[in-house]
Parts: C-alpha cells; sequence; structure tokens
C-alpha cells in the first residue's frame, strides 16, 4: 500500500513525509515545487513534479504508484495573497481538488486525509469546536471550505471515506532539523520571530494592541509540525480501518499572545533587546483563535509530544539558524 502526498515538499507536507517515511510506509509526492523545495522530504521518495490539476499526469501517477490513500495539503495557503489574487486560489485550491477527487474515483480509491484550515470558522468568539457555523472572511478561507464541502459531496454520492483535519497555527521545525519552513518572505509570526533575533531583518511588526486579550495582542493556538504530522499518520491509519468520516480541528487546545511567542523566541535565542513595533490591527484578525481539540484526541487516541512554545521556538530558531548558515542571509535556496 502506497500514500500519496500532495504538496509533500512544502512546509508541512515534508512534515508528514518524514512521519510516514519513519512508520515504514511507502510514499509518493506530487509537488509542482512552485512553493517546494526538493531538498525537504527524504531524498529517495519519488516526486513527480508536477501540478495535480493535470488529470493525464495523476492518472499516471495513481497507474505506476497504486495508492490506498491520499493525503492532500498542496494548494494556495496565505490570506493577504488570497484577497489580492482570489482567482488562483479558487483554481489551485478548489478547481484541482476537484480533478485529484474525479481521478481517484476513476482508480477506486476512497481514502482521503484533507489538510483544511481554521480560516474556515472566520472570526469566531470562544474556544471552536467543529460545529459552530463557519463563515470564512478570506478568499483562502472561503475555498478551503468549498473543497471540504466538495469531498462531503463525493463521500455522500460514491462513498470516499474522509478525514478533514483544520490546521491552526502550525509553528516550529522537525526536531532532527531534517526540515522546516524554508521560505525567506514569511508571514508566520515564530519564524518571523526567529529571523528578527538573528538579525535577518530589521524589525517586525505586532498587527493590534488592544485587543481584548490577556496582553492585548492576538492570541493563537500553535501546533508543532512534528504532532500534526503524526496526526495525519493516525489519520491514515483510521481511514484503512474503515472507519466513518470525520472533521477534525488540529491544535493543542490553548493558546499564546503574540507578545508571548516574541517573549519565548528572545528566550530561545538569549536576545535582550527590542524586537517589535505596533502596527494597526489587520483586516479580519480575530482576538483569539482556539481549538477545542477533545474530538481530535478521542477520536485518533493521540497525545502530543511537542506541545510546548519554548520547543516550537527553538526548533524554529534552530532551522532559521541551519538555513542561514547553508544558504547566508541573502542565498536563499531557490523554489524548487
Amino acid at each position: 500500500m502506497t500514500i500519496l502526498v500532495t504538496g509533500g515538499c512544502g512546509y508541512i507536507g515534508s512534515h508528514i513525509v518524514h512521519a510516514l517515511h519513519d512508520a515504514g510506509e511507502k510514499i509518493v509526492i506530487i509537488d509542482d515545487l512552485s512553493t517546494g523545495f526538493r531538498m525537504l522530504p527524504p531524498l529517495h521518495i519519488p516526486i513527480v513534479v508536477q501540478s495535480i490539476g493535470k488529470k493525464k499526469v495523476l492518472q499516471d501517477v495513481f497507474e505506476r504508484f497504486n495508492p490506498d490513500i491520499v493525503i492532500h495539503c498542496a494548494g494556495s495557503l496565505i490570506v493577504e495573497e488570497s484577497v489580492k489574487n482570489p482567482s488562483m486560489y479558487w483554481n489551485n485550491n478548489v478547481v484541482n481538488t476537484s480533478a485529484l477527487i474525479d481521478i481517484m474515483l476513476y482508480n477506486s480509491v476512497k481514502n482521503i486525509v484533507f489538510a483544511s484550515s481554521a480560516a474556515v470558522y472566520g472570526t469566531p468568539t470562544g474556544v471552536i469546536h467543529e460545529n459552530i457555523p463557519c463563515d470564512p472572511v478570506s478568499p483562502y478561507g472561503r475555498t478551503k471550505l468549498t473543497a471540504e464541502q466538495m469531498i462531503r459531496d463525493a463521500t455522500l454520492a460514491y462513498g470516499i471515506n474522509h478525514v478533514i483535519l483544520r490546521f491552526f497555527n502550525v509553528a516550529g521545525a522537525d526536531p532532527q532539523m531534517r526540515t522546516g519552513e524554508s521560505h525567506a518572505n514569511t508571514t508566520h509570526l515564530v519564524k518571523v520571530a526567529a529571523q528578527a533575533v538573528l538579525g535577518l531583518r530589521d524589525n517586525m511588526d505586532i498587527y493590534g494592541c488592544d485587543y481584548p486579550t490577556k496582553d492585548g495582542t492576538c492570541v493563537r493556538d500553535y501546533i508543532h509540525p512534528s504532532d500534526l504530522a503524526q496526526i495525519n499518520l493516525l489519520a491514515c491509519q483510521y481511514l484503512r480501518n474503515n472507519e466513518v468520516p470525520t472533521t477534525l480541528n488540529v491544535g493543542y487546545g490553548h493558546g499564546y499572545s503574540n507578545l508571548e511567542v516574541v517573549a519565548a523566541m528572545k528566550s530561545a535565542a538569549n536576545h535582550t533587546t527590542n524586537l517589535y513595533k505596533y502596527n494597526s490591527r489587520r483586516a479580519g484578525d480575530p482576538p483569539s483563535l482556539v481549538a477545542d481539540t477533545r474530538k481530535l484526541f478521542r477520536t485518533l487516541q493521540y497525545i502530543p509530544k511537542h506541545d510546548n512554545i519554548d520547543e516550537i521556538c527553538r526548533t524554529a530558531l534552530e532551522w532559521e539558524r541551519k538555513l542561514n548558515f547553508t544558504y547566508g542571509k541573502n542565498g536563499w535556496p531557490a523554489i524548487g
């Protein structure tokens, strides 16, 4: 049995591939390398460098490797970019997912783990459980919700079995330093803070200081990608046991404020000077996004191993140092 991972050369996808490989699974990756890096997954795993939107390419992959499960991570995921270029997001996140489902059905592959997002919820208040109404406020969130609905419709009509995983804030790097967030121009707070303490950027912005939170800054539920990867592995095992389709929040069930993240990064780097300046709130940023994870832990029987903001920041910082040592401040690896 083989697991097909779409987007397996990306930040999240490569962590999943390493977890699958560590567990002895056979894997094939399809990734167009538009935002991914060949260096991130294990070198001997086959990579088909193509878009999943090309049905002939997909069909060839299914015929050659005969997967029994698809982990679908490929897609576009930056909120601000989705506002500026919604057409790209509808194509990458919805049209391409439709093509993937068609080829799965043609080849009688009925198991899919889908990488969705907390962005489908919009700007809710309180701890977020899976059954609250979804009201996304960005094209990114709307495309993820539409892809979810497409998969559920395929379940009702054709019997596709699915686990939809709604990721909250993924941050940190593989403790063995095999993979991590590798884009220089990132918007992720933890990576931005790591770059700031290493002097790779002059300063960083904290967007909003007057939210109704403990220190006035946004609170987010951060999850380490190694825990997220193990959750994907368990989701595959869940599907192979012919369990019922399900949708799960993927987080830790508690949050950290922006200032707490900055403090943890400064501590990891033994950095004492100020890192940030306050900027105005960003449109659509809710004060707090924290997952209700009871269903996740109950369904997959998972116990987190990296639920610690200090470890999240330390591994992110170590990965940033590795990138800087290998490529230099202005010598980031080319995409692909």
